[in-house]
């Protein structure tokens, strides 16, 4: 009986072996599949269909060395026509002979007038997709997605990566705003309004080039308006995303440029006699004086303290000119609600139905703190000798 035990665990033991040496059912080998690079969704004519347009990677080329431009392109784009993204991929398999692999998507282009219309059944089934990353970039074009990637790339082989970097590096001036699909699903989740990129197509000696532009406006799923590259700023330095980037402040009747260096904010609100919020915005920078086109002497005390208080005015400035806009288009894009629902939830639920109302006449008291911490190389202006007369 104890030789039959030991034969039946060895038994059990060679199986478990096996199975854990056995190759994956479902794997697919590299050369079977098509790698996605960015997708771009349009409206139709048609009431309820999509053309969405996927750039795919040509391995063959991007082996090789060659360029995006001219011949030997390194990438080829795919458009289709459908109901739905999944039921555009499978049309794909019957034009080119892989099947789309979308784990190495980086965009997501929505057409204007499709974001105008609303982009949640759009956005579907990359957010239940296993092999879609949550981290992939969304942005509006201005006029179709699709047009995005005829762009020929600049720098790289891609006009898809080069999107999705230029998004990176866009991002250092904190004119433009990042926006992934992460973000699209917790903000959709408590109703918040939102913006994404804009990107739009110029011709450029001859090419066609993409340029993120400005920001555009959703009230839930659906674009209602655009900020530009102040008001862009404005917002950002509100939900604390102020990287980098130049502010330009007049100084001595003419200009002065100060590189933002460190930046730092708190928003808290209180609620007022009368019942209604008062929300406070203090905002913290640093910065350098990168360069001048007057005279300023940045060791005298009070010339410096001018500079400063410049600078807190066009901090303040942009600000407003983001929260004017938000108003106009009653977008709670700062996200005012949601910090009013995480304090006091059930307080929230009683106002959330009129809370457009009442963000629309809104008091939000912005307080600009701006410190003036270095000036490169020179302190002092160099003026050059007046020639005699």
């Amino acid at each position: 009986m104890k030789k039959f035990f030991v034969r039946v665990i060895l038994s059990l033991l060679v199986f478990s072996m096996l199975l854990a040496v056995c190759g994956c059912w479902n794997r697919r080998e590299l050369d079977t599949l098509g790698i996605v690079m960015g997708v771009g969704i349009d409206k139709t004519e048609k009431p309820g269909q999509i053309e969405m347009t996927a750039q795919i990677a040509k391995s063959s080329e991007m082996k090789t060395g060659k360029g995006g431009g001219g011949q030997g392109k390194a990438f080829v784009n795919v458009k289709a026509r459908g109901t739905d993204p999944l039921s555009i991929f499978r049309e794909y398999t019957h034009r080119i002979n892989r099947f789309p692999y979308t784990s190495h998507n980086q965009i997501i282009i929505l057409g204007e007038d499709l974001a105008k219309e609303g982009i949640h059944d759009s956005l579907d089934f990359f957010l239940r997709s296993r092999e879609t990353r949550m981290t992939v970039s969304i942005l509006v074009a201005k006029g179709k997605a699709g047009d995005v990637f005829e762009t020929e790339p600049e720098l790289g082989k891609l006009s898809a990566a080069e999107i999705a970097q230029l998004i990176d590096t866009q991002s250092e001036s904190s004119e433009t705003i990042q926006f992934t699909l992460m973000e699209y699903l917790s903000k959709i989740a408590c109703q918040c309004s939102i913006v994404t990129p804009i990107i739009e197509v110029k011709e450029e000696s001859g090419k066609k080039v993409a340029y993120i532009s400005s920001g555009a406006v959703f009230k839930k799923d659906k674009m209602v308006g655009e900020l530009d590259k102040r008001e862009t700023r404005g917002l950002l330095w509100v939900l604390g995303k102020v990287k980098s980037g130049i502010i330009s402040v007049p100084a001595d009747g003419k200009l002065a440029f100060i590189e933002i260096k460190k930046s730092d904010v708190k928003v808290d609100y209180e609620i007022k006699k009368d019942g209604n919020f008062l929300f406070n915005v203090k905002i913290t920078e640093q910065g350098v004086m990168s360069s001048q086109t007057g005279y300023l002497d940045l060791i005298k005390p009070e010339e410096l303290k001018v500079l400063e208080e410049a600078e807190q005015e066009e901090i303040k400035k942009a600000v407003e000119a983001a929260l004017n806009k938000a108003k106009e288009l009653d977008a709670d894009i700062f996200g005012f609600g949601e910090k009013i629902s995480k304090k006091d939830y059930k307080k929230w639920q009683s106002i959330k139905d009129n809370w457009d109302k009442q963000f629309k006449n809104l008091e939000v008291k912005i307080d600009v703190t701006a410190t003036i911490v270095g000036s490169g190389r020179l302190a002092k202006a160099v003026v050059p000798e007046k020639s005699g007369s």
